[in-house]
């Protein structure tokens, strides 16, 4: 019960100060860029609390996994400074900064490492008086930030309690009033995690000074190396516009989806898994974007339908979910979902998360294209029922290769789907006509028996070429010379 009184206390105020701004907002005329600042800082804030208390719950060590990129601690100090602008203006308080100029790079998990920052400064502000001091420093083995406030400080004999799971200091008015005693103890386990400590330093006169150290890395930046800059859209024009699908049932939530979106993708929208098979059974639909809980057909069944359908087993799935929990991933990821996106979530997240699907799509359909009829290229690795279907195209050109009037489009019929559907899935998989694919299987066998040292002739004969100027043209546009001289 105190642990939900505590979360109630922790959300009322930021949700306070989110109303007030909201307010502000819906009644005045112009944009007013410190309230939509202080909603965002604030729903920050809260999404932090709710990870950070979903996170831990996995109390044996491998429950946290880091993915350790070279990060510039001095970035993020800078970042959360300034988050905390508005909350010192408001507080009447004063943020001291003692940072580098230079970088200063470790080896850690950017998001955790900043949490571990924001809950000391989150802290501090709760206790200080007039001023609160970040400092950075590094003194070539270890970095140490320290963070210190200028309030009552701390009683000795609860110096180690502090970092205990849900402990509230006997007597403490404003750990009592808010908070849910879980930013300390997560905060150590991340910085152990990181190879680092978190202590609460000796106190000397008022307040409590909090010092993080973790190892410090002394290279730079690799040359060139730069930093991630907004994606461009794959698709430039409104006819090129790739075809989103988002699936939820929350209509406010799909409504400003769509808004956002379309900056980059003619999207569509459904309220749950059966609306949304309507769609992709009578409409293109490039990738598809669904919640997990739905009603009727929620989004595991979604997906697993369209994985299950060899028509529509190519199409990319990103599966959203409020849920945290490795189980749960692990149920979208069985099903076929391609990604896996927790709520809440920013537009240029899910943008970056799309462009980077449809760049993998593009490797594959090169990588299909090329290894068309030639042996010895790199198979591409596609999923069981993707790797059917150019299975049994393979086959069936293989099978008529030495005939010059064979079609591909015969191939719906026998495998049982419309010429729409296949056309759909053949352009989809290899990013080419079916008549274009069946030039490059030709061409690329030829070209192989070709370099295993067969007669010219004999080898455009033996794949459907019966005119050698032809094939000599055909051969020259694909590989920049002609038979004769790619035989040398």
């Amino acid at each position: 019960m105190n642990f939900f009184l505590g979360m109630v206390h922790e959300f009322r105020t930021p949700m306070t100060i989110m109303k007030l701004s909201l307010d502000s907002l819906i009644k005045g005329k112009d944009p007013d860029k410190e309230a939509l600042a202080s909603i965002q800082e604030n729903l920050e804030y809260m999404q932090d609390t709710v990870n950070g208390i979903m996170n831990f719950h996995k109390k044996k060590s491998d429950g946290i996994r880091l993915v350790l990129t070279k990060t510039d601690l001095t970035r993020i100090c800078q970042s959360l400074a300034k988050k905390f602008r508005e909350t010192a203006r408001i507080k009447g308080l004063s943020l001291v900064l003692h940072l580098p100029e230079e970088p200063v790079f470790v080896m850690a998990d950017e998001p955790f490492l900043a949490k571990i920052i924001m809950n000391l400064l989150s802290n501090a502000f709760k206790y200080a008086k007039t001023t609160i001091s970040l400092t950075l420093e590094c003194d070539g083995e270890n970095v140490t930030v320290r963070v210190r406030d200028d309030g009552p400080g701390v009683k000795e004999s609860e110096k180690e309690k502090i970092f205990d799971m849900f402990y509230k200091a006997m007597g403490d008015k404003i750990a009592e009033a808010s908070g849910l005693g879980v930013g300390l103890a997560y905060s150590r386990k991340l910085a152990q995690h990181h190879d680092g400590t978190l202590i609460l330093e000796e106190s000397h006169g008022e307040g409590a000074s909090f010092l993080l150290t973790i190892p410090s890395i002394k290279e730079n930046l690799e040359d060139g190396e730069q930093p991630m800059m907004p994606v461009e859209s794959q698709a430039t024009t409104a006819s090129e516009k790739l075809k989103v699908l988002v699936t939820d049932d929350n209509l406010q939530l799909i409504t400003r989806l769509k808004k956002e979106l379309s900056q980059w993708y003619t999207v569509k929208t459904a309220y749950n898994g059966s609306e949304a098979m309507k769609i992709i059974e009578n409409e293109e639909v490039d990738i598809i974007v669904s919640d997990i809980m739905m009603p009727i057909m929620d989004g595991v069944e979604l997906c697993n339908t369209i994985k299950g359908r060899q028509e529509l087993s190519h199409i990319p799935f990103i599966m959203l979910t409020a849920l945290n929990n490795v189980d749960d991933k692990a149920e979208g990821l069985k099903s076929g979902a391609d990604a896996y996106i927790e709520k809440p979530f920013s537009v240029i997240q899910l943008h970056y998360q799309i462009e980077n699907l449809m760049k993998l799509r593009n490797s594959f359909r090169k990588r299909v294209k090329d290894a068309a009829g030639n042996p010895d290229a790199e198979q591409p690795l596609l999923n069981t029922r993707d790797a059917e279907f150019v299975s049994a195209i393979n086959a069936a050109i293989d099978e008529q290769i030495r005939t010059e009037d064979f079609s591909i489009d015969a191939l719906a019929d026998t495998m049982c789907m419309s010429k729409t559907n296949f056309y759909r899935k053949f352009h989809a998989i290899t990013g080419t006509s079916p008549n274009e694919y069946l030039k490059n299987y030709r061409l690329n066998r030829a070209a192989s028996m070709i370099k295993d040292g067969a007669r010219i002739n004999e080898a455009a004969e033996s794949v459907g070429f019966f005119s050698s100027s032809y094939f000599a043209k055909c051969f020259k546009a694909k590989f920049g010379v002609l038979p004769k001289d790619y035989k040398k």
